[in-house]
């Protein structure tokens, strides 16, 4: 079983070379390596025909949001590296899960974090498969070649260990998206109702100031519309 301190440093090499096939001594076959990847390859984001990204469907029968493997694929980074905005700032970053921006990108209104971009949790999560398939097969090869199990059966042993990890992965998924959809632009809605209860135009003014540099323009249009609010009713 795998820990994720054991995927961190395991993430850190190239994956394995696959090879096409080995012997053994023990099995009445070679043993054909199978293609990590594998072909087809499942895990990728999709656009539909209204343009909008649709994380790919895994499994008829997924874990619940709240397994212990769950939550294992959706913490999961091969490399702890800010998201590329607190990179460019050179400011600290903090990550929990996929599917949540990080504290600074939430904090500036920023919807383009690294960690809520399905195309990175995707490959992500790929990364993870194909360490995990790996891992798998060099088990049951070890198996079969120690006799403990026939070699007819390594190939549905595998199928077997695949789909147990697309179930979870098919969690992941779904609480990828939940994240998302809980987090998505409430950083925005909280300066709309902060900004809009404020009718001090100096304080409103000064604040555009120190943060025009920091804030995403959605949420200095929020700032801007205000004081215009504020200054037409003055006027009128």
């Amino acid at each position: 079983m795998y820990t994720s301190n054991d995927l961190t440093r395991a993430s850190a090499n190239p994956l394995p070379r696959t090879p096409a096939t080995t012997n053994s001594s023990n099995s009445s076959r070679a043993i054909i390596y199978p293609p990590i990847p594998p072909r087809p390859d499942p895990m990728r984001v999709t656009i539909d025909e209204n343009g909008h990204r649709r994380l790919p469907f895994l499994s008829n029968n997924p874990l619940s949001v709240d397994h212990e493997r769950v939550h294992r694929y959706i913490t999961f980074r091969p490399y702890a590296a800010k998201c590329s905005n607190c990179a460019e700032d050179h400011c600290s970053c903090d990550f929990t899960e996929h599917g949540r921006p990080c504290s600074a990108c939430a904090s500036t209104c920023r919807p383009d974090c690294d960690f809520v971009n399905p195309y990175g949790f995707i490959a992500v999560l790929a990364h993870y498969r194909d360490l995990y398939l790996h891992e798998e097969f060099k088990h049951l090869r070890a198996a079969v070649e120690a006799g403990q199990l026939a070699s007819s059966r390594l190939d549905r042993e595998f199928e077997r260990a695949a789909a147990w990890f697309y179930s979870g992965a098919q969690g992941a998924v779904t609480l990828f998206l939940l994240n998302h959809r809980a987090t998505d632009g409430m950083m925005l809605r909280g300066i709309f109702h902060i900004v809009s209860s404020i009718t001090d135009t100096g304080l409103l003014t000064q604040f555009l100031a120190v943060m025009h540099d920091k804030l995403h323009p959605a949420a200095i249009q929020i700032i801007v519309d205000r004081l215009n609010t504020i200054y037409g009713a003055l006027h009128n």
